[in-house]
């Protein structure tokens, strides 16, 4: 059985066809995100009064949306970490996917290769593939049970669609990890705002800054993120789709570096970046974008 790992970025989202943002445009790279949220916020879709619409946020957004939301967590303003991060899940609550898309349409193809397990990745907060999947009737898991012939999905950043189980509120809130008693996952928008009146916190993700430090519920982020390094590990062919290497992420970028297996990568203007990871197997780029690349993929895929 050919185990082959799946890795997708946002690159991915914003090259799908059949994937649909707010206002009725693509998923946004990162570069186009704060862009993306200010005019959400100002377009009533978002809630929070100290959200990505107010006043006084730091101007790194605009650069750099990485470093200001460091800006935001090292400059004595925790207490606004939770608003900006509960309307950043909600802007990702609001895209959506149709019945025909590339994250279907790959899978599909990936099927048709005799003897393959499986298992997709993703540094992305949203749904998009968990939703291409189900909607055909793919069942699916997080992580991996091994009785459990579901097709396993790891999502190294969180998920916006899972919550703290118990109840935490910060009065004086604080950019410190906290746990309140596991996780559960919410299945719509509805269920995720009425989780916020439990839970200050929101969703359990890594704050989008450079060390995409997870607040709540750390130790379950961690527990996906080292089952999966098994996974790289044990994988054949290791595929990075619509994701940019960031040598500084080390939970991501060293198991795929020091991964025995084939490597893939679909960006049409990264191949300098892998590169220059090294590791004991170098990476075939494809250059285009995913809808594109379908055909490629699955040949260097069958071949590996």
């Amino acid at each position: 059985m050919k185990r082959v790992l799946i890795l997708f970025g946002a690159g991915a989202s914003y090259g799908c066809d059949g994937a649909e943002g707010t206002l009725g445009r693509r998923p946004p790279l990162g570069t186009q995100l704060y862009e993306r949220l200010r005019e959400s916020a100002e377009a009533g879709e978002l809630v929070e009064r100290d959200g990505w619409g107010s006043a006084g946020l730091p101007s790194e957004f605009a650069a750099d949306f990485e470093k200001g939301m460091r800006s935001v967590m090292n400059g004595g303003h925790g207490t606004r970490v939770w608003p900006l991060m509960r309307d950043l899940a909600r802007f990702f609550w609001g895209l959506e996917i149709q019945q025909e898309n590339t994250f279907l349409t790959f899978h599909e193809a990936l099927l048709r290769i005799e003897e393959v397990d499986i298992c997709y990745s993703t540094l992305n907060y949203d749904l998009l593939l968990e939703g291409a999947l189900g909607a055909a009737g793919q069942s699916l898991q997080y992580g991996r049970d091994e009785s459990d012939p579901s097709t396993p999905i790891y999502k190294l950043h969180g998920s916006i669609n899972w919550v703290p189980e118990g109840t935490a509120q910060f009065g004086t809130a604080s950019c410190t990890p906290i746990s309140v008693g596991g996780m559960r996952v919410v299945r719509n928008r509805a269920a995720f705002d009425e989780a916020c009146q439990q839970n200050e916190c929101g969703a359990i993700m890594a704050m989008y800054e450079p060390d995409k430090t997870v607040l709540p519920e750390p130790r379950i982020v961690k527990r996906h993120q080292d089952a999966w390094n098994s996974e790289v590990r044990d994988a054949d062919c290791v595929v990075c789709i619509g994701v940019r290497p960031v040598a500084s992420d080390l939970h991501v970028w060293g198991p795929i570096r020091d991964a025995r297996g084939h490597k893939l990568a679909v960006d049409p203007g990264a191949a300098d970046e892998y590169e220059r990871l090294g590791g004991p197997s170098r990476f075939t780029v494809i250059r285009a974008g995913f809808s594109e690349s379908i055909a490629d993929l699955v040949r260097h895929i069958a071949a590996s």
